[in-house]
């Protein structure tokens, strides 16, 4: 997930207070945290990630950045206007909490999608917490 293998996660978690809350003395090893996630669906990961959110944030930042999906420098090609037949690339919009640096949702659109048409949509989905300001570029 986003570059990092599943065991860097397991080896990043090891001394993180999500596994004293859930009564687990260590982190488990990268082949456990890899077959777990092919079985857990994206709400339920939700559901576990708004545990550890507060109900009111200060400060919410948005912003997003392109990832190639097949082929190598797409999105380089298609920043800097050159022509290219195929535009096979995603962006990642990531809504985030500035004081605590967590990740409060992220959406994955096609390429030509911007910013502030995402907002309204992450906002919808994150109706349970309250934002006093959120900045974007």
């Amino acid at each position: 997930m986003f570059g990092v293998s599943y065991r860097g996660i397991a080896s990043a978690t090891n001394d993180l207070r999500i596994y004293q809350a859930l009564g687990m003395k260590r982190a488990s090893y990268y082949k456990t945290i890899q077959n777990t996630m092919a079985y857990l669906d994206e709400w339920f990961l939700s559901q576990i990630n708004r545990l550890f959110l507060p109900d009111r944030i200060v400060q919410g930042g948005i912003d997003s950045s392109g990832m190639k999906t097949r082929q190598k420098g797409a999105w380089i090609q298609i920043r800097f206007h050159k022509y290219q037949k195929r535009k096979d690339f995603k962006k990642i919009h990531i809504f985030v909490d500035l004081t605590s640096k967590k990740i409060i949702r992220c959406l994955v659109t096609k390429g030509t999608s911007s910013d502030h048409k995402q907002l309204k949509k992450i906002l919808k989905e994150c109706d349970w917490i309250r934002v006093d300001i959120i900045l974007r570029d």
